[in-house]
């Protein structure tokens, strides 16, 4: 795969991807972004700082996986549980983004 986010790999839209190729995930393995059971608290929250401080296209793939409903591993700063409740409306994007 070339550059982006591993999961994002089958997505068919080559334009709507090219944000793709600045993203900090490219850097860091796939564990940093699907956590293991146990790791889960420590991962996330250095996958959270990553998309935070290093990523420029942090809202570009926040966006990428609010459309495509992506319900596995830290999309833009967000873990699924926290996509989950922006899809039902329950919480702020723009804070969980912290874009506020």
């Amino acid at each position: 795969m070339q550059g982006g986010h591993p999961a994002a790999a089958g997505f068919t839209q080559e334009a709507d991807l090219r944000w793709q190729d600045h993203a900090a995930c490219t850097r860091h393995g796939p564990d940093t972004w699907y956590p293991e059971h146990g790791e889960v608290q420590t991962t996330t929250q250095k996958a959270k700082r990553i998309c935070k401080y290093e990523c420029p296209v942090r809202l570009a793939c926040l966006a990428y996986a609010l459309r495509t409903r992506e319900g596995h591993g830290i999309w833009g700063g967000m873990t699924e549980k926290e996509r989950r409740n922006a899809f039902r409306g329950s919480v702020d994007v723009s804070v969980l983004a912290g874009v506020s």
